[in-house]
């Protein structure tokens, strides 16, 4: 595929996963397989309150309330232009 960049470039490499996963932030993730997929939406899914009137579920955590983590800070970009750069 040469005709827009004038490159040659894979279909991947040009919007794969892996390309939108980690370089231009469209995508915040990339499985391996499909059923690890799902695994994961059942999990994030699983932080939603089951109706817009219930609370979110609560679960038990050995986390401290007043901890601090200054890599969050950093997490959105300054300008709405710039990508993020998680790499979680």
């Amino acid at each position: 595929m040469k005709t827009v960049t004038h490159e040659e470039v894979s279909f991947d490499e040009l919007g794969g996963a892996d390309v939108h996963g980690g370089t231009s932030g469209v995508s915040h993730f990339v499985h391996d397989s499909e059923p690890e997929a799902l695994r994961a939406i059942r999990e994030l899914v699983g932080f939603l309150p089951l109706n817009n009137l219930d609370d979110p579920p609560l679960r038990p955590t050995d986390d401290p309330v007043d901890r601090r983590d200054e890599a969050l800070l950093d997490l959105i970009p300054d300008a709405s232009s710039k990508p993020t750069t998680c790499t979680a």
